[in-house]
């Protein structure tokens, strides 16, 4: 799934580092994203969800092919299926590419994960969330509000309703946009656009911009927050609830700019670059089987190598709580017999920022 440098899902970044359109514009074109693996994964759950709408993969095979992730998969799934029955004369659109030339002229096309459209009354617009982090409610994410208008302009709706599936969380964020506040979004994405357009703008680094921003790395007002924070000392213990709050920001923006800098270094050495007093070190090998390979063949290979058989199988594991209870089932009377053994601990609190995904 690959995200415009000006495209509805880059909006918010804009708006909290303008200059941040520009850094990542001067990279090369096959600058590798923020968290790669994590983006691989998210777009293929999306194309799951999309299968299963569109009748190509049965929700079985989705759920088994999810793994860990089928429980946001499922809490999508199911409000597409809401959706879909509760509006059964509209035309449904997966990944619908929409067309935002009806706004600033550098506001790019995206991809909207679910449109429902009743041409010239009504259309839906639902986006998929399977990330960790809760992302903005519906009535303020500007992702939204930019499908909403293209999606607008394109079917002539007068009303667009949005919605934020939060798959991991179980939960929705729907918002209502009629013709006021679609004229609205309009006018400030078109503002945004404008001031991130300016060879000018202003870097602003946070926690929240820099998160998904290509140009971490070379991000010359990152490296200074970051150095500015190295240079204030280490006697924590004498700053006030104000400083250490302030600089916990800093810590997290300094973090997300080492493991650039480190990726950066990682692939320009993988290319055959230099990075003086640096160097690739090959990995140490690990050994599996081949995936074609059975516990039959080689329990054949040890009669034939007159081999101790019983060294093909490792001891019997228990599965964790949590798999035993999917299998056997959420029966109340199977859940109370279970939880009589097992061990519950609570991890040690994760520290987290309150302010929100974009």
């Amino acid at each position: 799934m690959e995200h415009s440098l000006m495209g509805p899902s880059s909006l918010e970044r804009r708006m909290l580092c303008p200059g941040s359109y520009h850094q990542e514009v001067q990279l090369p074109p096959d600058q590798e994203a923020s968290f790669p693996e994590l983006a691989a994964q998210n777009t293929e759950l999306h194309e799951m969800i999309g299968q299963v709408i569109l009748s190509n993969m049965t929700t079985e095979d989705a759920l088994e092919a999810a793994g860990d992730h089928s429980g946001a998969v499922l809490s999508c799934l199911r409000y597409a299926q809401v959706m879909i029955e509760r509006n059964p004369h509209a035309l449904v659109n997966v990944e619908h590419r929409v067309d935002c030339g009806g706004m600033h002229h550098s506001v790019q096309r995206g991809t909207a994960d679910l449109v429902l459209v009743e041409a010239f009354h009504r259309a839906i617009v639902v986006d998929w969330k399977l990330g960790y982090r809760q992302p903005a409610p519906a009535e303020s994410n500007l992702q939204l509000a930019a499908y909403a208008v293209a999606v607008s302009d394109e079917f002539e709706t007068p009303e667009v309703a949005i919605a934020v599936v939060m798959g991991r969380m179980g939960r929705v964020s729907q918002a209502l946009l009629g013709p006021d506040q679609l004229d609205d979004a309009r006018e400030r994405i078109n503002g945004i656009a404008e001031r991130a357009s300016n060879p000018m703008a202003p870097l602003r680094p946070s926690a929240d911009a820099c998160r998904y921003c290509k140009a971490k790395a070379t991000c010359p007002a990152l490296a200074e927050v970051t150095f500015q924070a190295l240079e204030s000392g280490a006697d924590v213990e004498g700053w006030t609830p104000v400083q250490l709050a302030q600089l916990l920001g800093v810590a997290y923006m300094a973090a997300e700019w080492a493991g650039a800098v480190k990726s950066e270094a990682y692939k320009r050495l993988s290319m055959g670059g230099q990075v003086p007093g640096y160097q690739l070190v090959e990995g140490n090998r690990r050994k599996s089987w081949k995936d074609d390979v059975t516990v039959e063949q080689l329990e054949e290979l040890a009669e034939e190598l007159k081999k101790d058989k019983d060294a093909i199988l490792s001891p019997r594991k228990l599965a964790s709580p949590a798999a035993v209870g999917k299998a056997w089932g959420r029966a109340k009377k199977t859940q109370a017999a279970l939880e009589e053994l097992i061990d519950t601990r609570r991890d040690r609190a994760r520290l987290e920022t309150t302010t929100r995904e974009e």
